[in-house]
């Protein structure tokens, strides 16, 4: 009854296309019976679409009018039901091969033993002659042209893998524009909420500046390496620590977000990389975080008089660059947690509550006591955060900051594969536990 009503209420707005992902799995078979009977009726009825999604394959060829046959995430086979029904008939029974484990590849579904492969390069065959021809078999024409994707590339040459190589850039470049775009229409979508991002911008930027002017000069001993301006010394610091803070989150939250919709089992079973997908999920994050510091910069310049005149843009986009990846190593570890636990990620509560207390974002790290600025310099922020307070607020060159420099790109060397390993046994483990698409 379940089922039957959320297809009714899929069908209110009478639309062309419906998507069904696994519509019978929870029921038992008869109760699946008569949903698909019921489904099919329906689907007919009002004249829609039906794009499905299952691992019963009686229950495509029993709905579908198009089968395509996915292995490993990869499209390898469309035909008709009855070509795959007659084929399926011909070998008596479609089993699982069993050994394999579900962490490493996925099972590979064989004839009688046989794999994928052989299936789909009979089918292939169909149109040249009879599938079922061999073994003595019946033979039966009319299979319908087939696209049949290679199980092992062939082999290459130097020339065609640079070929490859640039192909593959060019795919994974093409979907983070997708990625991109994706979230920018949704940002789009929601112009209110921006506007009122401007105002909490604004009313920051004027809050730090009245209390740097509550403070005076009582500031100026433990700034004079900064130019002695606290107002420009913390508008750097709660500008900046915006990318931190996105690093964070956006790879958790886009977990979290895929868990909760349904969507995280999908995407991770696709040919596309895990790297390619974290990095475009948090894309659209690191473009509006970037705005927004320069919207800051920009307020604390113009109606508060904030000093970056001396600013050595270079050397800060450089700092910039070297940052982002030493903060999205600790992102991608916080996400690890939450593709494992669901809840409670320790790395992102540690990492956010001992910056704000220890990496300089409102006050030099040389105010606090020694052993404090020894736990300090174990944190990215603290060198980011001092390298571009220099690069903007003194102009230091890129050979002044090159103690800083070395400090963040050793936090990315060794942060950022133990992240990806991290990540991929967070993966491996909810797939053997079976809780992908559980939040």
């Amino acid at each position: 009854m379940k089922h039957r009503l959320a297809l009714a209420r899929a069908l209110l707005n009478e639309p062309s296309l419906l998507f069904l992902d696994e519509p019978t799995r929870s029921l038992d078979p008869l109760a699946a019976i008569g949903f698909r009977k019921a489904l099919h009726e329906l689907a007919r009825q009002k004249g829609c679409t039906i794009f499905l999604v299952t691992h019963n394959l009686n229950e495509a060829i029993q709905l579908c009018d198009r089968i395509g046959v996915m292995v490993q995430g990869q499209l390898r086979v469309v035909t008709t039901p009855e070509s795959l029904r007659r084929l399926v008939e011909l070998r008596e029974e479609l089993s699982l091969s069993v050994g394999i484990n579900s962490a490493e590849a996925a099972p590979e579904p064989g004839i009688e033993g046989e794999p994928w492969e052989k299936l789909l390069q009979e089918l292939s065959e169909g149109e040249e002659r009879g599938i079922g021809s061999r073994k003595g078999e019946p033979s039966f024409g009319g299979a319908e042209q087939l696209s049949v994707a290679p199980s092992i590339p062939p082999k290459v040459g130097k020339g065609g893998q640079e070929t490859r190589s640039l192909a593959n850039l060019l795919r994974a470049f093409h979907k983070a524009l997708l990625f991109l775009r994706r979230d920018f229409l949704i940002q789009l979508s929601y112009r209110f909420a921006f506007i009122l991002q401007l105002f909490g911008i604004l009313f920051s930027t004027a809050s730090f500046y009245f209390i740097a002017k509550l403070f005076g000069s009582a500031t100026a001993p433990y700034l004079s390496n900064y130019g002695g301006d606290y107002f420009s010394f913390v508008l750097i610091g709660i500008a900046f620590v915006g990318y931190q803070g996105v690093a964070l989150h956006s790879f958790s939250d886009a977990i979290r977000t895929g868990q909760v919709t349904g969507t995280l089992e999908a995407m991770l079973v696709t040919p596309t990389r895990l790297s390619t997908l974290l990095l475009s999920s948090s894309l659209w994050n690191f473009v509006l975080t970037s705005l927004r510091v320069v919207i800051y910069l920009l307020m604390g310049i113009f109606p508060f008089g904030a000093n970056l005149r001396q600013a050595n843009v270079l050397a800060a986009l450089v700092i910039l660059g070297l940052s982002i990846p030493a903060f999205s190593a600790l992102g991608i570890l916080s996400a690890s947690f939450i593709m494992v636990f669901k809840r409670g990620d320790p790395i992102n509560f540690l990492i956010s509550s001992l910056s704000v207390l220890l990496g300089g974002v409102y006050y030099p790290v040389a105010v606090l006591p020694q052993w404090l600025q020894i736990l300090a310099r174990i944190l990215p922020i603290t060198y980011s955060l001092e390298a571009m307070r220099r690069a903007l607020l003194l102009g230091d060159s890129l050979i002044t900051l090159m103690g800083e420099i070395a400090a963040l790109i050793a936090f990315a060397a060794v942060l950022w594969p133990l992240s990806l390993l991290a990540f991929h046994y967070a993966v491996r483990q909810a797939k053997q536990d079976g809780s992908l698409a559980q939040y």
